[in-house]
Protein backbone atom coordinates (compact mmCIF):
# COMPACT_ATOMS: atom_id res chain seq x y z
CA UNK A 1 0.00 0.00 0.00
CA UNK A 2 3.10 2.55 0.73
CA UNK A 3 4.66 1.50 -2.16
CA UNK A 4 1.39 2.39 -4.42
CA UNK A 5 1.02 5.84 -1.84
CA UNK A 6 4.78 7.04 -3.01
CA UNK A 7 3.80 6.18 -6.10
CA UNK A 8 1.18 8.54 -6.51
CA UNK A 9 2.41 10.88 -4.14
CA UNK A 10 5.94 11.55 -6.98
CA UNK A 11 3.68 12.90 -9.36
CA UNK A 12 2.85 15.94 -7.17
CA UNK A 13 6.20 16.43 -4.92
CA UNK A 14 9.69 16.75 -6.87
CA UNK A 15 11.14 13.73 -7.21
CA UNK A 16 15.54 13.22 -7.05
CA UNK A 17 15.90 14.65 -11.09
CA UNK A 18 13.79 17.87 -10.22
CA UNK A 19 15.74 18.62 -6.76
CA UNK A 20 18.08 20.48 -8.90
CA UNK A 21 15.94 22.84 -11.00
CA UNK A 22 13.48 23.76 -7.94
CA UNK A 23 16.11 24.71 -5.22
CA UNK A 24 15.30 28.46 -4.66
CA UNK A 25 11.17 27.97 -4.76
CA UNK A 26 12.37 24.58 -2.18
CA UNK A 27 14.42 27.41 0.22
CA UNK A 28 11.92 30.08 -0.56
CA UNK A 29 8.87 27.59 0.79
CA UNK A 30 11.65 26.54 3.58
CA UNK A 31 12.52 30.07 5.30
CA UNK A 32 8.75 31.28 4.36
CA UNK A 33 6.62 28.30 6.90
CA UNK A 34 9.32 28.63 9.06
CA UNK A 35 8.50 31.97 10.33
CA UNK A 36 4.62 30.94 9.17
CA UNK A 37 5.07 28.38 11.75
CA UNK A 38 5.76 30.57 14.35
CA UNK A 39 2.86 33.09 13.54
CA UNK A 40 0.24 30.55 12.92
CA UNK A 41 1.10 29.04 16.57
CA UNK A 42 1.36 32.48 18.48
CA UNK A 43 -1.65 34.29 16.63
CA UNK A 44 -3.78 31.63 17.16
CA UNK A 45 -2.91 31.04 21.05
CA UNK A 46 -3.56 34.98 22.02
CA UNK A 47 -6.90 34.47 19.40
CA UNK A 48 -8.27 31.51 21.27
CA UNK A 49 -7.40 33.42 25.11
CA UNK A 50 -9.46 36.40 23.73
CA UNK A 51 -12.49 34.74 22.40
CA UNK A 52 -12.78 32.80 25.97
CA UNK A 53 -12.36 36.45 27.39
CA UNK A 54 -15.00 38.00 25.48
CA UNK A 55 -18.33 37.88 27.25
CA UNK A 56 -20.24 39.67 25.05
CA UNK A 57 -20.28 36.57 22.49
CA UNK A 58 -22.99 34.19 22.01
CA UNK A 59 -21.45 30.93 23.33
CA UNK A 60 -22.59 28.86 20.27
CA UNK A 61 -20.55 31.13 17.61
CA UNK A 62 -17.66 31.35 20.74
CA UNK A 63 -17.15 27.78 20.79
CA UNK A 64 -16.90 27.53 16.82
CA UNK A 65 -14.65 30.27 16.89
CA UNK A 66 -12.45 28.62 19.32
CA UNK A 67 -12.61 24.73 16.91
CA UNK A 68 -11.37 27.34 13.93
CA UNK A 69 -8.67 28.30 15.90
CA UNK A 70 -7.78 25.54 17.73
CA UNK A 71 -7.31 23.73 14.20
CA UNK A 72 -5.51 26.76 12.95
CA UNK A 73 -2.74 26.05 16.04
CA UNK A 74 -2.42 22.04 15.21
CA UNK A 75 -1.69 23.19 11.43
CA UNK A 76 1.28 25.31 13.01
CA UNK A 77 2.44 22.65 15.25
CA UNK A 78 2.10 19.80 13.29
CA UNK A 79 1.67 20.64 9.86
CA UNK A 80 3.92 22.64 8.95
CA UNK A 81 6.68 21.26 10.89
CA UNK A 82 6.58 18.17 8.92
CA UNK A 83 6.29 19.77 5.80
CA UNK A 84 9.33 21.87 6.55
CA UNK A 85 11.04 18.28 7.20
CA UNK A 86 10.15 17.47 3.84
CA UNK A 87 11.25 20.95 2.23
CA UNK A 88 14.77 19.99 3.99
CA UNK A 89 15.00 16.86 2.95
CA UNK A 90 14.75 17.83 -0.70
CA UNK A 91 17.46 20.85 -0.13
CA UNK A 92 19.89 17.70 1.82
CA UNK A 93 18.87 15.88 -2.13
CA UNK A 94 17.46 13.36 -0.07
CA UNK A 95 14.50 11.49 -1.16
CA UNK A 96 12.13 10.83 2.04
CA UNK A 97 10.32 7.53 3.01
CA UNK A 98 7.03 6.92 1.84
CA UNK A 99 5.85 7.03 5.37
CA UNK A 100 6.61 10.72 5.96
CA UNK A 101 4.43 11.66 2.48
CA UNK A 102 1.32 9.58 4.21
CA UNK A 103 1.53 11.44 7.31
CA UNK A 104 1.43 14.83 5.71
CA UNK A 105 -0.70 13.66 3.69
CA UNK A 106 -3.20 12.48 6.97
CA UNK A 107 -2.46 15.75 8.72
CA UNK A 108 -2.81 17.92 5.83
CA UNK A 109 -6.57 16.08 5.56
CA UNK A 110 -7.29 16.37 8.79
CA UNK A 111 -6.74 19.54 9.55
CA UNK A 112 -7.93 21.46 5.89
CA UNK A 113 -11.43 19.63 6.16
CA UNK A 114 -11.64 20.03 9.90
CA UNK A 115 -11.15 23.97 9.12
CA UNK A 116 -13.52 24.12 6.22
CA UNK A 117 -16.13 22.22 7.82
CA UNK A 118 -15.63 24.93 10.78
CA UNK A 119 -16.30 27.93 7.92
CA UNK A 120 -19.38 26.13 6.89
CA UNK A 121 -21.10 25.55 10.58
CA UNK A 122 -19.78 29.06 11.43
CA UNK A 123 -21.94 30.24 8.19
CA UNK A 124 -24.68 27.87 8.83
CA UNK A 125 -24.46 29.18 12.97
CA UNK A 126 -24.99 33.15 11.47
CA UNK A 127 -27.87 32.20 8.98
CA UNK A 128 -29.53 30.76 11.92
CA UNK A 129 -29.13 33.91 13.78
CA UNK A 130 -30.49 36.19 11.44
CA UNK A 131 -33.60 33.48 10.23
CA UNK A 132 -34.40 32.17 14.05
CA UNK A 133 -34.78 35.77 15.72
CA UNK A 134 -36.11 35.16 19.14
CA UNK A 135 -35.91 31.25 18.25
CA UNK A 136 -32.27 31.16 18.52
CA UNK A 137 -31.28 30.91 21.79
CA UNK A 138 -33.79 27.98 22.24
CA UNK A 139 -32.70 25.71 19.17
CA UNK A 140 -29.27 26.62 18.39
CA UNK A 141 -27.81 25.75 22.15
CA UNK A 142 -24.28 25.55 23.49
CA UNK A 143 -24.74 21.33 23.96
CA UNK A 144 -25.36 20.79 20.15
CA UNK A 145 -22.73 23.03 18.45
CA UNK A 146 -20.12 21.32 20.76
CA UNK A 147 -21.98 17.88 19.77
CA UNK A 148 -21.04 19.60 16.14
CA UNK A 149 -17.63 20.14 16.89
CA UNK A 150 -17.11 16.97 17.77
CA UNK A 151 -18.84 15.37 14.93
CA UNK A 152 -16.11 17.50 12.42
CA UNK A 153 -13.54 16.27 13.99
CA UNK A 154 -14.18 12.75 13.98
CA UNK A 155 -15.21 12.65 10.33
CA UNK A 156 -12.34 14.38 9.51
CA UNK A 157 -10.00 11.86 11.35
CA UNK A 158 -12.05 9.09 9.51
CA UNK A 159 -12.05 10.55 5.79
CA UNK A 160 -8.20 11.63 6.34
CA UNK A 161 -7.08 8.09 7.97
CA UNK A 162 -9.20 6.01 4.47
CA UNK A 163 -5.48 6.67 3.18
CA UNK A 164 -3.90 3.87 5.76
CA UNK A 165 -6.48 1.56 3.85
CA UNK A 166 -5.59 2.38 -0.09
CA UNK A 167 -8.52 4.04 -0.54
CA UNK A 168 -6.63 7.69 -1.34
CA UNK A 169 -9.02 7.82 -4.19
CA UNK A 170 -12.10 7.61 -1.94
CA UNK A 171 -10.86 9.93 0.65
CA UNK A 172 -10.23 12.53 -2.22
CA UNK A 173 -13.78 11.54 -3.88
CA UNK A 174 -15.45 12.77 -0.40
CA UNK A 175 -12.94 15.28 0.11
CA UNK A 176 -14.13 16.99 -2.76
CA UNK A 177 -17.71 16.55 -2.51
CA UNK A 178 -17.45 17.95 1.09
CA UNK A 179 -15.66 20.76 -0.32
CA UNK A 180 -18.21 21.46 -3.23
CA UNK A 181 -21.08 21.16 -0.91
CA UNK A 182 -19.60 23.50 2.10
CA UNK A 183 -19.02 26.24 -0.52
CA UNK A 184 -22.40 26.04 -2.21
CA UNK A 185 -23.66 26.04 1.44
CA UNK A 186 -21.98 28.98 2.78
CA UNK A 187 -22.31 30.88 -0.72
CA UNK A 188 -26.22 30.20 -0.17
CA UNK A 189 -26.10 31.38 3.53
CA UNK A 190 -24.14 34.37 2.83
CA UNK A 191 -26.09 35.48 -0.20
CA UNK A 192 -29.52 34.93 2.59
CA UNK A 193 -28.15 37.31 5.08
CA UNK A 194 -27.03 40.08 2.02
CA UNK A 195 -30.72 39.86 1.30
CA UNK A 196 -31.79 40.33 4.91
CA UNK A 197 -29.60 43.08 5.37
CA UNK A 198 -30.15 44.92 2.27
CA UNK A 199 -34.14 44.64 3.08
CA UNK A 200 -33.70 45.56 6.66
CA UNK A 201 -31.22 48.63 5.55
CA UNK A 202 -34.09 49.76 2.85
CA UNK A 203 -36.97 49.15 5.82
CA UNK A 204 -35.07 51.63 8.48
CA UNK A 205 -34.48 54.16 5.36
CA UNK A 206 -38.34 54.20 4.70
CA UNK A 207 -39.21 54.65 8.95
CA UNK A 208 -36.63 57.14 9.30
CA UNK A 209 -38.41 59.02 6.42
CA UNK A 210 -41.58 58.77 8.06
CA UNK A 211 -40.01 59.70 11.52
CA UNK A 212 -41.72 56.87 13.11
CA UNK A 213 -40.10 55.69 16.65
CA UNK A 214 -38.73 51.87 16.62
CA UNK A 215 -39.11 50.15 19.84
CA UNK A 216 -36.48 47.93 21.27
CA UNK A 217 -37.96 45.19 19.43
CA UNK A 218 -37.44 46.48 16.06
CA UNK A 219 -34.22 46.78 16.85
CA UNK A 220 -33.24 43.28 17.61
CA UNK A 221 -34.92 42.31 14.94
CA UNK A 222 -33.12 44.49 12.36
CA UNK A 223 -30.11 42.10 12.75
CA UNK A 224 -32.18 38.42 12.91
CA UNK A 225 -34.72 39.44 10.33
CA UNK A 226 -35.20 36.58 7.60
CA UNK A 227 -37.10 37.09 4.01
CA UNK A 228 -38.92 34.58 2.25
CA UNK A 229 -39.30 34.73 -1.34
CA UNK A 230 -42.65 34.40 -2.21
CA UNK A 231 -44.27 31.55 -5.13
CA UNK A 232 -44.79 34.47 -7.62
CA UNK A 233 -40.81 35.40 -7.89
CA UNK A 234 -41.22 31.85 -10.49
CA UNK A 235 -45.01 31.87 -11.64
CA UNK A 236 -47.04 35.05 -13.13
CA UNK A 237 -48.72 37.22 -11.34
CA UNK A 238 -51.88 38.88 -12.28
CA UNK A 239 -50.54 41.87 -14.25
CA UNK A 240 -48.27 39.08 -16.30
CA UNK A 241 -50.98 37.30 -17.62
CA UNK A 242 -51.31 39.08 -20.87
CA UNK A 243 -47.73 39.24 -21.13
CA UNK A 244 -46.98 35.54 -21.06
CA UNK A 245 -49.94 34.43 -23.01
CA UNK A 246 -48.58 33.33 -25.81
CA UNK A 247 -46.14 31.33 -22.93
CA UNK A 248 -48.39 30.08 -21.55
CA UNK A 249 -50.80 28.45 -25.14
CA UNK A 250 -47.88 26.89 -26.04
CA UNK A 251 -46.59 25.40 -22.78
CA UNK A 252 -50.74 24.04 -22.22
CA UNK A 253 -50.59 22.62 -25.82
CA UNK A 254 -47.20 20.56 -25.36
CA UNK A 255 -47.92 19.65 -22.34
CA UNK A 256 -50.78 18.21 -22.87
CA UNK A 257 -49.54 16.11 -25.71
CA UNK A 258 -46.54 14.87 -23.19
CA UNK A 259 -49.20 13.79 -20.56
CA UNK A 260 -50.23 11.08 -22.81
CA UNK A 261 -47.00 10.35 -24.24
CA UNK A 262 -45.38 10.34 -20.32
CA UNK A 263 -47.91 7.66 -19.11
CA UNK A 264 -48.21 5.41 -22.57
CA UNK A 265 -44.37 5.33 -23.42
CA UNK A 266 -43.38 4.44 -19.98
CA UNK A 267 -46.04 1.71 -19.22
CA UNK A 268 -44.86 0.13 -22.50
CA UNK A 269 -41.10 0.33 -20.82
CA UNK A 270 -42.38 -1.54 -17.98
CA UNK A 271 -44.16 -4.39 -19.30
CA UNK A 272 -40.91 -4.46 -21.68
CA UNK A 273 -38.68 -4.27 -18.98
CA UNK A 274 -40.59 -7.11 -16.61
CA UNK A 275 -40.64 -9.59 -19.97
CA UNK A 276 -36.70 -8.62 -20.74
CA UNK A 277 -35.01 -11.90 -18.94
CA UNK A 278 -31.25 -10.98 -20.01
CA UNK A 279 -31.25 -7.87 -17.92
CA UNK A 280 -29.94 -8.26 -14.54
CA UNK A 281 -32.39 -8.28 -11.43
CA UNK A 282 -30.67 -4.95 -9.80
CA UNK A 283 -30.23 -2.95 -12.89
CA UNK A 284 -33.95 -4.32 -13.88
CA UNK A 285 -35.36 -2.75 -10.15
CA UNK A 286 -33.66 0.63 -11.00
CA UNK A 287 -35.19 1.52 -14.31
CA UNK A 288 -38.17 -0.20 -13.37
CA UNK A 289 -38.08 2.78 -10.56
CA UNK A 290 -37.47 5.49 -13.34
CA UNK A 291 -40.20 4.42 -15.55
CA UNK A 292 -42.84 4.12 -12.43
CA UNK A 293 -41.78 7.84 -11.43
CA UNK A 294 -42.21 9.26 -14.99
CA UNK A 295 -45.74 7.51 -15.30
CA UNK A 296 -46.45 9.46 -12.07
CA UNK A 297 -45.30 12.75 -13.79
CA UNK A 298 -47.84 11.74 -16.62
CA UNK A 299 -50.26 10.89 -14.38
CA UNK A 300 -50.37 13.26 -11.75
CA UNK A 301 -47.96 16.32 -12.13
CA UNK A 302 -48.40 17.20 -15.81
CA UNK A 303 -52.10 17.57 -14.77
CA UNK A 304 -52.01 19.76 -12.24
CA UNK A 305 -49.14 21.91 -14.14
CA UNK A 306 -51.96 21.94 -16.77
CA UNK A 307 -54.57 23.15 -14.88
CA UNK A 308 -52.66 25.93 -13.66
CA UNK A 309 -51.87 26.99 -17.13
CA UNK A 310 -55.72 27.01 -17.29
CA UNK A 311 -56.37 29.17 -14.50
CA UNK A 312 -53.80 31.46 -16.01
CA UNK A 313 -55.10 31.83 -19.07
CA UNK A 314 -58.64 32.32 -17.79
CA UNK A 315 -56.60 35.05 -15.94
CA UNK A 316 -57.69 33.63 -12.83
CA UNK A 317 -54.68 33.34 -9.76
CA UNK A 318 -54.62 29.67 -8.48
CA UNK A 319 -55.39 28.94 -4.92
CA UNK A 320 -52.39 28.73 -2.81
CA UNK A 321 -53.62 24.73 -2.33
CA UNK A 322 -52.73 24.59 -6.07
CA UNK A 323 -49.34 25.98 -5.87
CA UNK A 324 -48.70 23.72 -2.78
CA UNK A 325 -49.80 21.02 -4.04
CA UNK A 326 -47.87 21.50 -7.63
CA UNK A 327 -44.63 21.98 -5.61
CA UNK A 328 -44.88 18.97 -3.13
CA UNK A 329 -45.62 16.84 -6.08
CA UNK A 330 -42.89 18.32 -8.29
CA UNK A 331 -40.16 17.56 -5.56
CA UNK A 332 -41.56 14.24 -5.01
CA UNK A 333 -41.17 13.27 -8.54
CA UNK A 334 -37.70 15.26 -9.44
CA UNK A 335 -35.97 14.08 -6.62
CA UNK A 336 -37.10 10.15 -7.12
CA UNK A 337 -36.13 10.54 -10.84
CA UNK A 338 -32.66 12.59 -9.66
CA UNK A 339 -31.69 9.70 -6.58
CA UNK A 340 -33.11 7.05 -8.96
CA UNK A 341 -30.85 8.50 -11.13
CA UNK A 342 -28.20 8.48 -9.07
CA UNK A 343 -27.96 5.38 -7.57
CA UNK A 344 -28.15 3.76 -11.56
CA UNK A 345 -24.74 5.53 -12.21
CA UNK A 346 -23.96 3.64 -9.00
CA UNK A 347 -25.02 0.32 -9.94
CA UNK A 348 -23.62 0.83 -13.43
CA UNK A 349 -20.18 1.96 -11.47
CA UNK A 350 -19.73 -1.34 -9.51
CA UNK A 351 -20.98 -3.54 -12.04
CA UNK A 352 -18.19 -2.50 -14.18
CA UNK A 353 -15.72 -1.93 -11.34
CA UNK A 354 -16.24 -5.16 -8.76
CA UNK A 355 -16.72 -7.33 -12.53
CA UNK A 356 -16.91 -11.10 -10.96
CA UNK A 357 -17.90 -9.73 -7.41
CA UNK A 358 -21.10 -7.81 -9.04
CA UNK A 359 -23.67 -11.24 -8.28
CA UNK A 360 -22.33 -11.49 -4.84
CA UNK A 361 -22.78 -7.83 -3.56
CA UNK A 362 -25.08 -6.36 -5.47
CA UNK A 363 -28.01 -8.31 -4.87
CA UNK A 364 -31.97 -7.77 -5.61
CA UNK A 365 -33.06 -7.29 -2.26
CA UNK A 366 -30.25 -4.57 -1.24
CA UNK A 367 -31.48 -2.58 -4.56
CA UNK A 368 -35.17 -2.93 -3.45
CA UNK A 369 -34.27 -1.46 -0.22
CA UNK A 370 -32.63 1.48 -1.72
CA UNK A 371 -35.36 2.34 -3.91
CA UNK A 372 -38.02 1.94 -1.10
CA UNK A 373 -35.22 4.31 0.52
CA UNK A 374 -35.23 6.98 -2.18
CA UNK A 375 -39.28 7.26 -2.12
CA UNK A 376 -39.26 7.19 1.57
CA UNK A 377 -36.98 10.59 1.84
CA UNK A 378 -38.22 11.94 -1.57
CA UNK A 379 -42.16 12.67 0.63
CA UNK A 380 -40.50 13.05 3.74
CA UNK A 381 -38.32 16.07 1.55
CA UNK A 382 -41.45 17.35 -0.57
CA UNK A 383 -43.64 17.58 2.95
CA UNK A 384 -40.91 19.42 4.70
CA UNK A 385 -43.55 22.67 3.21
CA UNK A 386 -46.54 21.85 4.92
CA UNK A 387 -44.85 22.19 8.48
CA UNK A 388 -41.40 23.72 7.73
CA UNK A 389 -40.16 26.76 5.65
CA UNK A 390 -39.64 26.37 2.17
CA UNK A 391 -36.19 27.77 2.46
CA UNK A 392 -35.60 24.67 4.48
CA UNK A 393 -36.78 22.03 1.82
CA UNK A 394 -34.96 24.41 -0.94
CA UNK A 395 -31.17 24.27 0.85
CA UNK A 396 -31.40 20.46 1.20
CA UNK A 397 -32.80 19.59 -1.96
CA UNK A 398 -29.66 22.09 -3.53
CA UNK A 399 -27.07 20.02 -1.18
CA UNK A 400 -28.22 16.51 -2.32
CA UNK A 401 -28.18 18.10 -5.84
CA UNK A 402 -24.71 19.01 -5.34
CA UNK A 403 -23.51 16.24 -4.05
CA UNK A 404 -25.64 13.85 -6.50
CA UNK A 405 -23.90 15.74 -9.67
CA UNK A 406 -20.60 15.27 -8.04
CA UNK A 407 -20.94 11.74 -7.36
CA UNK A 408 -22.18 10.57 -10.86
CA UNK A 409 -19.75 12.52 -12.29
CA UNK A 410 -16.90 10.59 -10.04
CA UNK A 411 -18.77 7.57 -11.34
CA UNK A 412 -18.66 7.97 -15.31
CA UNK A 413 -15.15 8.98 -15.03
CA UNK A 414 -14.13 5.84 -13.42
CA UNK A 415 -16.59 4.00 -15.94
CA UNK A 416 -14.92 5.57 -18.43
CA UNK A 417 -11.30 4.94 -17.45
CA UNK A 418 -12.20 1.26 -16.56
CA UNK A 419 -13.48 0.97 -19.94
CA UNK A 420 -10.82 2.33 -21.61
CA UNK A 421 -8.42 -0.08 -19.96
CA UNK A 422 -10.66 -2.94 -20.73
CA UNK A 423 -10.79 -1.97 -24.74
CA UNK A 424 -6.82 -2.21 -24.88
CA UNK A 425 -6.95 -5.51 -22.68
CA UNK A 426 -9.25 -6.54 -25.75
CA UNK A 427 -7.66 -5.60 -28.72
CA UNK A 428 -4.38 -6.57 -26.96
CA UNK A 429 -6.36 -10.05 -26.97
CA UNK A 430 -6.91 -9.66 -30.67
CA UNK A 431 -3.84 -9.01 -31.24
CA UNK A 432 -2.23 -12.48 -29.97
CA UNK A 433 -4.87 -13.96 -31.93
CA UNK A 434 -6.46 -15.27 -28.46
CA UNK A 435 -10.25 -16.02 -28.14
CA UNK A 436 -12.50 -14.16 -25.68
CA UNK A 437 -13.44 -15.59 -22.90
CA UNK A 438 -17.00 -15.27 -21.70
CA UNK A 439 -16.21 -13.22 -18.50
CA UNK A 440 -15.06 -10.63 -21.03
CA UNK A 441 -18.14 -11.29 -22.99
CA UNK A 442 -20.38 -10.44 -20.68
CA UNK A 443 -18.09 -7.51 -19.39
CA UNK A 444 -18.59 -5.80 -22.71
CA UNK A 445 -22.18 -5.98 -22.33
CA UNK A 446 -22.03 -4.03 -19.29
CA UNK A 447 -20.19 -2.15 -20.83
CA UNK A 448 -22.83 -1.28 -23.55
CA UNK A 449 -25.90 -1.17 -20.65
CA UNK A 450 -23.65 1.27 -19.39
CA UNK A 451 -22.96 3.50 -22.18
CA UNK A 452 -26.92 3.69 -22.90
CA UNK A 453 -27.51 4.59 -19.17
CA UNK A 454 -24.79 7.21 -19.50
CA UNK A 455 -27.22 8.50 -22.41
CA UNK A 456 -30.21 8.97 -20.12
CA UNK A 457 -27.89 10.82 -17.76
CA UNK A 458 -26.72 13.21 -20.10
CA UNK A 459 -30.67 13.76 -21.56
CA UNK A 460 -31.73 13.92 -17.61
CA UNK A 461 -28.77 16.80 -17.14
CA UNK A 462 -30.31 19.00 -20.00
CA UNK A 463 -33.99 18.54 -18.95
CA UNK A 464 -33.13 20.09 -15.74
CA UNK A 465 -30.22 22.19 -15.92
CA UNK A 466 -31.93 24.95 -17.16
CA UNK A 467 -34.90 25.11 -14.25
CA UNK A 468 -31.99 25.15 -12.18
CA UNK A 469 -30.07 28.26 -13.92
CA UNK A 470 -33.45 30.17 -13.97
CA UNK A 471 -34.57 29.73 -10.62
CA UNK A 472 -31.18 30.76 -9.10
CA UNK A 473 -31.45 33.58 -11.66
CA UNK A 474 -34.45 34.69 -10.15
CA UNK A 475 -33.68 34.39 -6.74
CA UNK A 476 -30.11 36.72 -7.54
CA UNK A 477 -31.59 39.03 -9.88
CA UNK A 478 -35.09 39.16 -8.96
CA UNK A 479 -37.99 38.05 -10.90
CA UNK A 480 -38.55 39.75 -14.30
CA UNK A 481 -41.09 38.70 -17.63
CA UNK A 482 -38.26 37.57 -19.56
CA UNK A 483 -37.36 34.87 -16.29
CA UNK A 484 -40.62 33.66 -15.69
CA UNK A 485 -41.46 32.94 -19.26
CA UNK A 486 -37.57 31.20 -19.59
CA UNK A 487 -38.43 29.33 -15.80
CA UNK A 488 -42.23 28.72 -17.75
CA UNK A 489 -40.33 26.68 -20.21
CA UNK A 490 -37.69 25.09 -17.91
CA UNK A 491 -40.59 23.30 -16.06
CA UNK A 492 -42.17 21.74 -19.93
CA UNK A 493 -38.61 20.52 -20.60
CA UNK A 494 -38.43 18.86 -16.98
CA UNK A 495 -41.67 17.14 -18.22
CA UNK A 496 -40.48 16.73 -21.53
CA UNK A 497 -37.56 14.10 -19.90
CA UNK A 498 -40.28 12.02 -19.10
CA UNK A 499 -41.45 11.15 -22.36
CA UNK A 500 -37.60 11.12 -23.68
CA UNK A 501 -36.42 8.41 -21.28
CA UNK A 502 -38.12 5.17 -22.88
CA UNK A 503 -37.21 6.63 -25.98
CA UNK A 504 -33.69 6.28 -24.79
CA UNK A 505 -33.82 2.46 -23.59
CA UNK A 506 -35.31 1.80 -26.84
CA UNK A 507 -32.33 3.36 -28.73
CA UNK A 508 -29.28 2.30 -26.81
CA UNK A 509 -30.75 -0.71 -24.89
CA UNK A 510 -30.80 -4.03 -26.94
CA UNK A 511 -32.73 -6.44 -24.52
CA UNK A 512 -35.77 -3.70 -23.84
CA UNK A 513 -35.45 -2.69 -27.88
CA UNK A 514 -36.08 -6.35 -28.37
CA UNK A 515 -39.03 -6.41 -25.97
CA UNK A 516 -40.77 -3.79 -27.17
CA UNK A 517 -40.40 -4.74 -30.89
CA UNK A 518 -42.04 -8.15 -29.58
CA UNK A 519 -44.85 -6.19 -27.74
CA UNK A 520 -45.74 -4.47 -31.05
CA UNK A 521 -45.66 -7.44 -33.50
CA UNK A 522 -47.75 -9.59 -31.13
CA UNK A 523 -50.32 -6.32 -31.00
CA UNK A 524 -50.41 -6.11 -34.94
CA UNK A 525 -50.85 -10.19 -35.40
CA UNK A 526 -53.88 -9.98 -32.95
CA UNK A 527 -55.63 -7.40 -34.85
CA UNK A 528 -55.08 -8.88 -38.03
CA UNK A 529 -56.39 -12.77 -36.91
CA UNK A 530 -60.54 -11.53 -36.57
CA UNK A 531 -60.18 -10.20 -40.00
CA UNK A 532 -59.22 -13.50 -41.23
Amino acid sequence: MNGLYCNESSQHYPSIADFKDLRPTIITNCIFNSFLTYTAIMFNVVTIYAIHKAATIAKPLKTLLLHLAFSDVAVGLFGQPLYISLLIKWLRMENPSCNAYLILSISGALFSLASSLGVVAVSIERFLAVHLHLRYQELVTHKRVVYMVISMWVYSTFVSLTTLWGLRSTRDAIGLASAAIGFILTFMFYIKIYLTVRRHKNQIQSMQIQKEAQSDEIKKFAALIKSTISIFYYHPSNVDFKELRSTIMANLIFNSFLTYTAVMLNIVTIYALHKASTIAKPLKTLLLHLAFSDVAVGLFGQPLYISLLVKWLQVETPSCDIYLMLSIYGYLCTGTSFLGMVAVSMERFLAVHLHLRYQELVTHKRVVTVVISIWVFSVLLSSITLWGPRSTRDAIGLVITAVGFILTFVFYIRIYLTVRRHKNQMQSIQIRGGAQSDAMKNFAARIKSTVGIFYVYVLFMICFLPSLISSAAIRIFGSSIVLKRFHLLSVTLIYLNSSLNPVIYCWKMRHVRHAILNILRNMFRSRNEPSR
